[in-house]
């Protein structure tokens, strides 16, 4: 990881958070601190390792703002990949409309039910007419085998 990507990762932990200039210097804190430890000498890869994994210090500072009773709106998906270094898209889909609140899955959920049934009577209504003919043309035929090919 760079410095860039450190700093991207970071910023993305903490975009949840409600003081969107307390997350600019917080950002800006860290980008300011890795380029001096660069102009000091110290490897840029060293540096990173010293600070650890930007998730973890973004979880850290969120619990500090919520421990000094802020409000901070927690990602169930970041939660997530922290815990079990899961970056699947299926579940960040799932786990952020699992996230939702309850009418809103609902709405969506009725929403998807109803256009599925929209989609089946249409398909239903175009395939009518050729399992119909289907149908004649498998009874004739029947009709035809069981008393003239006996």
């Amino acid at each position: 990881m760079n410095k860039q990507e450190f700093i991207d990762s970071l910023r993305r932990e903490l975009s949840g958070m409600e003081d969107y200039e307390y997350v600019n210097d917080t950002v800006n804190y860290y980008e300011n601190y890795i380029e001096s430890e660069i102009r000091k000498g110290n490897p840029e890869v060293a540096v990173l390792e010293g600070l650890g994994d930007a998730r973890l210090i973004a979880k850290s500072i969120k619990a500090s703002k919520k421990a000094a009773g802020q409000t901070v709106y927690e990602d169930p998906v970041t939660d997530e990949r922290t815990a079990t270094g899961n970056q699947s898209t299926g579940l960040t889909l799932l786990s952020k409309f699992l996230s939702l609140p309850t009418w809103t899955r609902r709405v969506v959920g009725g929403a998807i039910v109803i256009g599925g049934l929209i989609v089946a009577g249409t398909l239903l209504s175009w395939m009518f007419p050729v399992l119909l003919v289907g149908a004649i043309a498998y009874a004739f035929y029947r009709f035809f085998r069981d008393n003239f090919l006996q």
